[in-house]
């Protein structure tokens, strides 16, 4: 009886931070494959326009930060879904939809909330720590 009601109570804990928690990047496979896809990317590059970050973005993993004069603008990467398409994550209040957005002293770079775009592939994921997390 106590483990069926440890087993009740650690899939209610898994399902309440599904619903609610950011995944962990040192999440176990197990516990990661809600996941439709797990994306990593390399690295975020710091660029002044969005023409300069089309050149960085050759590179599938990689992310631009687009800075503006009152810091960054734009987040640009690759779909995570591989569709082929260049996602555009306004970071400015000046170009709703916004998110916001955390550079990690590892510079790494988190948005919130999720990515739920309802066009082209119709993708949603999650980006945390340079991980895409794709629902």
């Amino acid at each position: 009886m106590k483990q069926i009601l440890g087993d009740i109570v650690q899939w209610l804990f898994l399902f309440w931070r599904w619903l609610f928690g950011a995944p962990e990047a040192t999440e176990s496979v197990s516990q990661s494959a809600r996941y439709r896809r797990l994306v990593d990317y390399d690295r975020v590059h710091r660029v002044r326009s969005q023409s300069e970050a089309a050149g960085v973005l050759s590179d599938p993993r990689a992310i631009a930060l687009v800075e503006g004069d009152a810091g960054p603008k734009w987040l640009l990467m690759n779909c995570p879904d591989e569709c082929g398409e260049i996602r555009r994550i306004s970071l400015s209040n000046a170009t709703p939809p916004t998110w916001g957005f955390t550079l990690e002293q590892d510079g790494t770079v988190s948005l919130h909330p999720s990515v739920h775009l309802k066009s082209g592939c119709r993708v949603h994921f999650i980006l945390r720590s340079n991980r895409a997390y794709v629902v």
